[in-house]
């Protein structure tokens, strides 16, 4: 990394600290760089969605899906479980423009 680029971590919900305002980076926490996350929406599901809805309706292939939720979902098959209110990265070129990307937790600027 150097400086100018973004450094954001992926901390599960279950990270926090008792409800207090800080976190514990554990092991299913996740670094993320620049490049892992340009073009991509973080996609909070709404009650009533499925990952396969999502799917169907946005014309998103499954497995390209899958391919960016890697490392979110310990399976495939957990992915597709995902409850409203978990998050699932898509393709943000492929979206139409009433979604909005939610920022990540714990993201800030590198400087030199």
């Amino acid at each position: 990394l150097s400086a100018g680029l973004g450094l954001f971590f992926y901390v599960n919900q279950n990270s926090f600290a008792n409800g207090e305002n800080y976190f514990k980076l554990g092991s299913d926490s996740k670094l993320l760089t620049h490049d892992s996350y340009q073009n991509r929406l973080f996609y909070t599901l709404k009650t009533g969605e499925t990952v396969a809805d999502l799917s169907k309706s946005q014309d998103i292939n499954l497995s390209t899906i899958w391919s960016l939720n890697k490392h979110l979902y310990s399976s495939e098959s957990e992915m597709m479980k995902a409850a409203p209110g978990q998050q699932i990265i898509l393709p943000l070129k492929k979206l139409p423009f009433e979604y909005s990307a939610l920022p990540l937790l714990g993201s800030a600027p590198l400087v030199a």
